[in-house]
């Protein structure tokens, strides 16, 4: 590995370094461990909820032949 070669690989072993303990600072381990650990349980936003609700019943309505009515319409 000639001075050049040797140079690179210390400036790019250099920046992996600062953006692991970038990274670090970024994310709490501790929670990020207890989440692993408990599973990676999480809760979906309500909106996504009711979007795939939606979704579901516009596809039953389409499967049984029923036309779909939105919620809000006159």
């Amino acid at each position: 590995m000639d001075k050049l070669e040797k140079t690179d690989k210390m400036m790019f072993d250099k920046v992996v370094f600062e953006l692991e303990q970038e990274n670090k600072k970024l994310v709490n381990r501790t929670a990020l461990e207890k989440w692993i650990s408990d599973g990676c349980p999480f809760e979906e936003d309500e909106d996504v909820l009711d979007f795939i609700k939606s979704k579901a019943r516009e596809r039953e309505a389409r499967e049984n032949g029923a036309g779909v009515t939105h919620s809000g319409s006159t």
